[in-house]
């Protein structure tokens, strides 16, 4: 009878890339600022995210159709047949209309990297590479992205999942509905004099201002891409 001896090998289920050339942490300025460049990219770029059409998933196009076509503000012919593009012409879009899918996946893309980033500068000697207020200058402004990502998650869908910087990568985030989205995304650390920091206060201020989400009763102000109590369902699941 022949006998197999098993042993076990010990690290073979860690999870961290084995490619010598896939950093994990920022370990210098050129990468810190590489980062933070691409939290800016990712309002106009279009990968990462898989549409039908290769500018389908960038953040300015999926809002831009949502917000203008729904409320007849542009009109879209017959005979452009791009998916999604005639159902969202006549308000007949449902939960697996892909501009509804690639809005969702790139506001919550979006807010992910900005969480990791703050993470970073938090917690991967951010502050030793760049000086504690280059640092806190820089998660002002990624707190601003996250906060834009999620303002626009607030008025499409009311609901979405809430990642900040203690969130763990692979975990399920849990879903926040509208005042705690708002609410999570507002809070903000105490301010610093640098003026990157006062930008994005100024953001986060105009937002308060102009915005109140507890309801929407509560938002005379604001006027939702879609009626309240009519929100764009939840994409289906890809």
């Amino acid at each position: 009878m022949a006998v197999m001896s098993l042993s076990s090998c010990v690290g073979d289920l860690d999870l961290k890339p084995n490619d010598p050339n896939t950093k994990l942490e920022i370990t210098d300025k050129a990468e810190g600022d590489g980062f933070l460049a691409r939290l800016y990219g990712n309002l106009f770029r279009d990968d990462v995210i898989s549409t039908s059409d290769g500018g389908a998933g960038t953040f300015t196009r999926t809002h831009f159709n949502l917000n203008e076509i729904t409320a007849d503000e542009c009109f879209i012919s017959e005979k452009w047949n791009d998916p999604g593009n005639q159902p969202l012409n006549k308000n007949t879009w449902s939960s697996d209309n892909e501009w509804i899918y690639a809005a969702f996946a790139r506001e919550f893309f979006n807010a992910k990297m900005a969480a990791e980033f703050i993470h970073q500068m938090q917690n991967a000697g951010g502050i030793a590479i760049l000086g504690e207020d280059e640092a806190k200058a820089r998660i002002a402004e990624a707190r601003a992205i996250r906060g834009l990502s999620y303002y626009q998650m607030i008025d499409l869908f009311g609901r979405g999942p809430w990642v900040d910087e203690n969130s763990i990568t692979g975990d399920i985030p849990h879903t926040y509905d509208r005042k705690q989205l708002f609410d999570a995304s507002s809070a903000t650390p105490s301010p610093t004099s640098s003026p990157q920091h006062s930008r994005a206060m100024a953001v986060s201020a105009a937002r308060q201002a102009t915005c109140s989400w507890p309801s929407c009763t509560s938002t005379p102000k604001c006027t939702p891409a879609l009626p309240c109590g009519m929100n764009a369902p939840l994409p289906a699941r890809k």
